[in-house]
């Protein structure tokens, strides 16, 4: 004869006091893709224009005669064009700023120049850098460039001013930083 195993008896269920989860299943929603926002456009002409002819006239050698100040270099990778916002001071010693044209220089890493561009005077940008320097009219001499990197090569990029006053025209760096900004893939990024 065979055993027939004993029955285990069936705990009885414990109350508590805990709320129960009483949600009930819902569809399953699938998220819609979303439009990538376009990049903000940039009008052309806030955009600084070449000057390849200034270029032509630059000396090869940065010059002590300049005076130059960085106030602030802005990479804006969500406009489109991708753009650099280069903003800052430059004159030369014995002249009048108002009587002068202002470029921002871009350099490689290298120093091997990558474009002149004509910058627009800002005096309200002033914060009295100059003050007390051999320059007339020092307020005009600060300056605002809005420079499209969009189609600039990989790299590490160095900012420097120019200055043309009549027949002369010189250039310094803004600053001692080896880069300002770096672009990979048309994206701009500061240092």
């Amino acid at each position: 004869p065979t055993a027939i195993p004993a029955s285990t008896p069936t705990p009885e269920p414990v109350v508590t006091d805990a709320p129960r989860d009483t949600a009930e299943p819902t569809d399953i929603v699938t998220p819609t893709p979303m439009a990538r926002p376009e990049n903000t456009p940039v009008p052309q002409d806030l955009l600084s224009a070449r000057a390849d002819e200034a270029e032509a006239a630059l000396p090869d050698l940065n010059s002590p005669q300049m005076r130059t100040g960085l106030i602030e270099l802005t990479a804006i990778a969500d406009a489109d064009p991708s753009v650099v916002l280069v903003t800052g001071w430059a004159a030369i010693d014995g002249t009048d700023a108002a009587q002068s044209e202002i470029f921002v220089l871009v350099t490689d890493a290298m120093g091997v120049r990558q474009g002149l561009y004509a910058a627009r005077k800002a005096p309200e940008l002033d914060s009295g850098a100059l003050d007390g320097a051999e320059i007339e009219n020092p307020a005009q001499a600060c300056f605002t460039a809005l420079i499209d990197v969009s189609q600039f090569d990989d790299g590490a990029y160095v900012a420097a001013a120019a200055v043309r006053v009549g027949d002369t025209m010189l250039w310094q760096y803004l600053d001692d930083s080896i880069v300002h900004f770096t672009v990979r893939g048309g994206v701009p990024e500061a240092r």
